[in-house]
C-alpha cells in the first residue's frame, strides 16, 4: 500500500485486522457456495438474500460502497491473482477500472452520478495517488505536495475527500478536492489526519491525531473548522461516514481501552451501538434513513459478522458466506448492503474473501 498505508488507521482496523492477504498470498480455490443466491436471513418482515458479486478472474474481491443506482465499487484480484484492480460491480458484471500506471488500484466510494474514487499505484509502484473515475477514464487528483494520496469518499456534487502526504512527507493530512483544487483541512493538532466521508451539505468526517496526547480522535469538519468528536471514554476514535442529516458513524475505544465499539454521533452526542456479543464492533456506513452497517465480533470473539443496526431493531447479525468473517461497509437509501465475507472451500477450510451484496426482499405473506 506504499508509505501512505503506515498512517491509515481506518484501513488497518477495517481490513488488515480481518486478515485480507496480499496478492502473493492469494490463491485459487473451489468455492462450495453457488454464485447466485447464497442464503437468506430474516430481519423482521424483511428477508435478506446474500449474493456473490464475483471477481475479475482472481480468487478475491471486496465491495466498500454502493450508490442509489445499485452500483457497487471495491477491488478484485485479476486472473491468476497477479494484481489487484479497482472494480465496479453492476448488474452481474465486474468491470476493471484499471490503474494510473502501476499494477494495483482500489476503489473506496461512488456517488449517485456513478463517479468513483479511490487510490492507484503510479508507474514504478513507489507512489499511490488519489483518483477520480468519471466519463470512462481515471483522473489523477495529485497530492498536497507529498508522495502519496488516497481518495476515500465523494458526494453528489463531485467533491472528494481523503488523505495526502504533505511536502517532504512529514505528515499526512485530510484533504478536500473541489473545483479542480486540493485543499489541506489540517489536523486536530497532531501530524496526521484522514477524511473518510462527506455528505451533500459539505460536512466532512474522519480522524486525526490530537496534539495533547498524540491519540487519534474522530472529527467533524464544517464551516472551515475541525471539531473533535471525542470518544466513548477511551483514547481512540475514528469517524467513517456522515449522512445528509448530519449523523456520523465510526468506532471508538471504551474506558480503559478495554474494547472498541461502533458509535453513532447525532445531536451532539456519541452513542455506543454495542456488539453482537463480542468485545469489538465498528460501523462503516449510514444511509439517509439512519440505518447503520458494519462488523462485530460474536460471543466467541473469534468470529466477526456483518451487522445491520436501526433504532427499532438494534444490531442484527447478517451472517456470512460460510466462513467465520464477514463485514458490511456500504448501504444505500433502499437498504442494499455491500461488504466482504470469507467463503468456504470444498475441503471444509475457509477460502478467500469475496464481495457480496445483502439484498432486502419483503418476506412472502
Amino acid at each position: 500500500m506504499g508509505r501512505l498505508g503506515r498512517w491509515n488507521i481506518a484501513f488497518r482496523l477495517a481490513i488488515a485486522a480481518l486478515a485480507l492477504t496480499s496478492v502473493a498470498a492469494l490463491y485459487h480455490s473451489r468455492i462450495r457456495t453457488p454464485p447466485g443466491m447464497i442464503s437468506g436471513i430474516p430481519v423482521g418482515k424483511t428477508f435478506y438474500r446474500m449474493v456473490g458479486l464475483g471477481t475479475l478472474g482472481g480468487s478475491m474481491s471486496a465491495a466498500f460502497d454502493i450508490n442509489d443506482n445499485n452500483m457497487a465499487v471495491g477491488y478484485s484480484s485479476t486472473d491468476g491473482d497477479r494484481a489487484i484492480h479497482a472494480a465496479v460491480f453492476r448488474k452481474g458484471a465486474v468491470i476493471d477500472l484499471g490503474t494510473l500506471g502501476g499494477t494495483m488500484s482500489r476503489a473506496w466510494a461512488v456517488n449517485n452520478a456513478d463517479q468513483v474514487v479511490g487510490e492507484s499505484q503510479l508507474a514504478g509502484g513507489e507512489a499511490w495517488h488519489a483518483f477520480l473515475y468519471t466519463g470512462g477514464r481515471m483522473v489523477d487528483l495529485g497530492t498536497l505536495g507529498g508522495t502519496s494520496s488516497s481518495a476515500r469518499d465523494i458526494n453528489d456534487l463531485g467533491h472528494v475527500v481523503g488523505e495526502s502526504q504533505v511536502s517532504g512527507d512529514t505528515g499526512t493530512h485530510a484533504f478536500l478536492f473541489a473545483d479542480g483544487k486540493m485543499t489541506d483541512l489540517g489536523t486536530l493538532g497532531g501530524s496526521m489526519s484522514t477524511a473518510c466521508g462527506i455528505n451533500n451539505r459539505g460536512e466532512i468526517v474522519g480522524y486525526s491525531m490530537v496534539a495533547s496526547t498524540q491519540s487519534i480522535h474522530a472529527f467533524l469538519y464544517r464551516h472551515g473548522a475541525m471539531l473533535d468528536l471525542g470518544t466513548l471514554g477511551g483514547t481512540m476514535s475514528a469517524a467513517y461516514r456522515i449522512n445528509d442529516r448530519g449523523m456520523v458513524v465510526g468506532e471508538s475505544h471504551l474506558p480503559g481501552d478495554s474494547a472498541i465499539h461502533a458509535f453513532l454521533y447525532a445531536a451532539g452526542a456519541m452513542s455506543d451501538l454495542e456488539t453482537l456479543g463480542g468485545w469489538t464492533s465498528a460501523a462503516g456506513d449510514i444511509n439517509a434513513e439512519g440505518t447503520v452497517v458494519g462488523g462485530s465480533c460474536l460471543c466467541d470473539n473469534d468470529s466477526n459478522h456483518a451487522f445491520l443496526y436501526s433504532v427499532k431493531k438494534g444490531m442484527v447479525d447478517l451472517g456470512s458466506m460460510g466462513g467465520s468473517v464477514s463485514r458490511a461497509y456500504g448501504i444505500n437509501r433502499a437498504g442494499h448492503v455491500v461488504g466482504i465475507s470469507r467463503t468456504m472451500q470444498l475441503s471444509g477450510e475457509e477460502g478467500p474473501y469475496r464481495a457480496f451484496l445483502w439484498s432486502p426482499r419483503q418476506r412472502f405473506r
